[in-house]
């Protein structure tokens, strides 16, 4: 048993390390230097990125407002990524109240009149948890939730297809691909806790 967990927390930490290294190639900021004929998309957290680039696949270019590794409560951006902000075509906003966004989206709305701005949390049913000190009455980490990412992702490629109706055909096959990939997350969570009788346990935060 002792090996076992070992073993989980070894297999946790190797994935934590990509999730890291991959946060950090898609934060650079002249990102967007790059490849100017790909749609240009900033996010405000790294979950969005992934949503973003299964959906758009090779017609996207993805920033990060808020790297990994930061409080996103506190964090301040540089000028360059207001920079980035001015030659966006699209900003994707988590929408749910989380603390960066209250404090910043206008002036990253400012940046670029222009800008399409998605809200993420349109048609997520969000999650009353009472007062809380950074997060008011309502949970606003949506993108923890399957059943709400499967709403950020259909959210996603409105978008997308609304930017780039040419290529709606290639947004639907990929966002299908991966709605599939989510249930089939689902039912592999679902299975693995099938058979624990407690219904508490203890998670970090950022997790």
């Amino acid at each position: 048993m002792e090996r076992k967990l070992i073993a989980m927390g070894l297999s946790l930490f190797v994935i934590i390390g990509l999730i890291g290294m991959y946060t950090l190639s898609q934060t650079k900021e002249d990102i967007f230097v790059e490849e100017k004929e790909k749609i240009l998309v900033v996010v405000t957290i790294p979950p969005q990125a992934e949503f973003v680039e299964k959906v758009g696949g090779d017609k996207v270019r993805v920033m990060v407002m808020v790297p990994s590794g930061v409080n996103l409560h506190t964090y301040n951006p540089t000028p360059s990524r207001f920079e980035n902000i001015s030659l966006a075509d699209m900003y994707i906003q988590v929408g749910s109240g989380i603390e960066f966004e209250l404090t910043w989206m206008t002036k990253i709305i400012s940046q670029n009149e222009d800008v399409l701005i998605v809200d993420c949390s349109e048609d997520v049913e969000l999650i009353e948890t009472g007062e809380h000190e950074n997060h008011g009455r309502y949970d606003p980490h949506i993108w923890l939730s399957i059943k709400s990412t499967k709403i950020i992702v259909e959210n996603i490629c409105d978008a997308l297809i609304q930017t780039d109706p040419t290529n709606k055909g290639f947004y639907i096959k990929n966002k299908d691909a991966y709605l599939q990939e989510l249930d089939k997350l689902d039912n592999e969570i679902i299975q693995a806790l099938s058979e624990k009788v407690q219904d508490k346990f203890i998670t970090y935060h950022p997790t």
